[in-house]
């Protein structure tokens, strides 16, 4: 459930955030770098969760990602400005890839053999 929440809070965010910093008059540059900022953040979290997972295993990582996803999406309702909400939507993009990693890797690591077959 934490895992279907936190993608589909990640969804609208990703839809509102375009929306909401055109109204709020961001050049059009500004607005691309936004969708750069998640996609840097993305690579940066497949390539960097595996090491994360283990060292302090897949419960906290996953607790870690989400939360400082969470504040994530906070920082950018507070502080209303390109240069903030580019690197906010890279940490955001880097903990989305790192929680969709642990998941996944989790469920792998607890199904049985026979089942991923199938």
């Amino acid at each position: 459930m934490g895992s279907s929440f936190l993608l589909f809070a990640g969804g609208v965010n990703s839809l509102i955030l375009p929306i909401r910093g055109e109204a709020e008059g961001f050049t059009a540059a500004s607005l691309g770098l936004l969708g750069t900022g998640w996609a840097v953040g993305y690579v940066a979290g497949c390539l960097r969760t595996p090491g994360l997972v283990a060292r302090v295993g897949h419960i906290r990582a996953f607790g870690a990602m989400c939360a400082i996803a969470a504040i994530a999406v906070l920082i950018s309702l507070v502080l209303i400005t390109p240069w903030v909400w580019i690197p906010v939507r890279a940490l955001s993009g880097f903990c989305f890839a790192g929680a969709a990693m642990i998941v996944e890797s989790w469920l792998n690591e607890r199904a049985d053999a026979r089942l991923r077959t199938h």
